[in-house]
């Protein structure tokens, strides 16, 4: 057996394990997220663009792009703030220097618009982040527990050549090889050694589980909202589902307040909302019944 074989999470190291994991799910969730939303009156480069900056900053400026017909988005610092502690005025933050921004100060309302996806104007990562931290110590509290369970041996060698023939075995034992011819080997020398850790990682699983379903729902993703092994009730059912539609209220209601600006103020059409599918007491999702953003080849008007 290989020196690294015997190091708990191979060449790496915890720290690197629980990045990686953090990293993983943080993807996971932002896909996740993603799929939620549809947006009609973007380009896939917008999109991505406008998408991101919710995920990130919780917030994107709209502004008119000079001798052409077509929106442009950027992030914004604040200027000035009026008497409610709204921005007045900004300056858009032109990161990758692109002709198309605008410089200087710009008015609210009147050069730029505003937009939030959340009503507490937060980046929406910033909670997730919360989420998958937690999540991510729960994955690596059940690795540790999985590896405190697989049993030891403690194996009393002569020469080099012993050594090899026994650690041979000690190999296939770990491959899951079911028989084994051993030869030259004193079966009695193999001991395991029991460990005596309790086993909790049923306990974690749940754990875990209740903690992704509370950040489904937080995304406005149906989900059970409950992970008990026990039949669920049907308050509990409609408790949370009802979470998930309000999830979804509060970020529509802050898009479609975003999108009616833009048209206002800008002279554009543009739709961004939540992709349609209410959570209800049966469990199930449905869709709205009311059918926005575009429209598929063939629809009637």
């Amino acid at each position: 057996m290989s020196k690294d074989k015997k190091q708990f999470y191979g060449s790496r190291s915890a720290a690197d394990v629980y990045r990686n994991t953090v990293h993983m799910l943080n993807n996971k969730y932002y896909n996740i997220y993603r799929s939620n939303f549809k947006t009609k009156g973007l380009t896939y480069r917008e999109e991505q663009y406008v998408m991101n900056r919710f995920w990130e900053a919780g917030t994107v400026a709209a502004f008119n792009i000079k001798h052409t017909d077509a929106l442009g988005y950027a992030q914004w610092a604040m200027n000035t703030w009026d008497m409610y502690g709204e921005p007045e005025q900004v300056n858009l933050i032109n990161k990758y220097g692109s002709p198309l921004v605008p410089s200087g100060i710009q008015v609210v309302d009147k050069d730029v618009v505003i937009g939030y996806i959340q009503s507490n104007r937060k980046p929406l990562n910033m909670i997730v982040n919360w989420y998958v931290e937690r999540i991510a110590q729960i994955q690596m509290v059940i690795n540790t527990n999985l590896e405190l369970h697989k049993m030891p041996f403690i194996i009393p060698v002569g020469d080099d050549s012993e050594k090899k023939k026994i650690m041979d075995v000690v190999d296939k034992i770990l491959n899951n090889e079911i028989v084994i011819a051993v030869e030259g080997v004193e079966p009695n020398i193999f001991k395991a050694i029991s460990t005596q850790v309790p086993y909790i990682i049923d306990k974690l699983e749940n754990h875990m589980k209740n903690l992704e379903n509370d950040l489904l729902t937080y995304l406005g993703v149906n989900n059970s909202g409950s992970n008990k092994v026990e039949q669920v009730q049907l308050s509990e059912v409609n408790s949370n589902n009802e979470e998930i539609n309000l999830s979804d209220d509060n970020f529509n209601d802050n898009l479609k307040q975003f999108c009616r600006r833009v048209k206002e103020v800008l002279g554009k059409d543009i739709s961004i909302e939540v992709s349609g599918q209410d959570a209800q007491a049966d469990g199930q999702v449905h869709e709205n019944d009311e059918k926005t953003g575009p429209k598929d080849d063939g629809e009637d008007e």
